[in-house]
């Protein structure tokens, strides 16, 4: 009998079932091994994926002063119930994490096995939600929204960079009894690049990582951004940019593959793409002086 790890990988995305129905919200969360091939994971019929959970999302009647202090204290109450509700799911983990667990692999064969949660994911609320990260900075970063651009590296949100600035505020802050006081909360947490989340639900999960576990968003982060900023500016500037730094010959391919989308960036053709990423390959292997 041999000892092996398994890579547990979560997934979560909310979604609003129907705009006729009124509000209604389903909220999965899936899981799949890291032991299984990619082409298994990416094929929805192989059953890689397996819904292990639908979170609650509840439509709190709290009332406040004004609707901004509303909205701050309805999320805080959602962000406080999903890490409760996935830390009771997730809660077998912690002791298997710990002392392993007999398990048949495809063989036959008895393998002493620890599951560890290695990956989540999510798009970019989901990140910041799992993370504890303010909505307007970076999940795996202490960057923040005006952090934007800078050309330093900014510190990695480590396990125990996030423990340590709990404990602080643990100090400083006892049990909240009121909304007040979850928002004096609220205000202090910000400052230290947390949400107002006490108990994360990995907080007790062997070998996490906060700062490792989160993957890139590609379709948000890099098809949107292509579509929804690239574009746009190649329409606007007329891609006269690209006429100081390319030649003739690649502009001329850039001019016909951008009039030849007459619907749109929806349907923009491919070699537009390939172009753009041989571009972009380019200039960052350039030494420009």
């Amino acid at each position: 009998m041999g000892s092996t790890v398994i890579p547990i990988l979560l997934a979560s995305d909310k979604m609003r079932l129907t705009n006729l129905g009124g509000n209604k919200t389903a909220w999965p969360v899936y899981m799949s091994l890291g032991n299984l091939s990619m082409n298994l994971w990416s094929s929805p019929s192989t059953g890689s994926w397996i819904p292990i959970a639908y979170l609650p999302y509840c439509e709190w009647g709290t009332e406040l002063d004004n609707t901004q202090k509303d909205n701050t204290f309805h999320g805080i109450c959602t962000s406080h119930l999903f890490h409760q509700v996935l830390k009771h799911v997730l809660l077998p983990f912690e002791e298997a994490g710990r002392a392993g667990v007999q398990m048949v692999d495809g063989c036959g064969n008895v393998r002493h096995c620890f599951p560890l949660l290695a990956t989540y994911l999510g798009d970019y609320p989901e990140q910041v939600l799992v993370n504890i990260a303010p909505y307007d900075a970076s999940p795996v970063t202490t960057a923040t929204r005006n952090d934007t651009g800078a050309a330093k590296r900014f510190p990695e949100q480590t396990y125990e960079v996030i423990m340590e600035a709990l404990q602080e505020l643990h100090k400083e802050f006892k049990e909240e009894q009121t909304a007040q006081d979850t928002l004096t909360y609220h205000t202090k947490a910000s400052s230290l690049g947390l949400s107002t989340v006490r108990e994360p639900f990995w907080e007790n999960l062997l070998h996490v990582q906060p700062n490792k576990m989160m993957t890139p968003d590609i379709l948000h982060n890099v098809h949107g951004f292509f579509h929804h900023h690239v574009v746009q500016w190649v329409k606007q500037s007329s891609i006269c940019v690209f006429h100081l730094c390319l030649t003739w010959s690649v502009s001329r391919h850039i001019q016909m593959a951008y009039k030849s989308s007459k619907s749109g960036p929806e349907e923009m053709p491919e070699k537009f793409k390939d172009i753009f990423s041989a571009l972009f390959r380019a200039l960052q292997m350039s030494n420009p002086r």
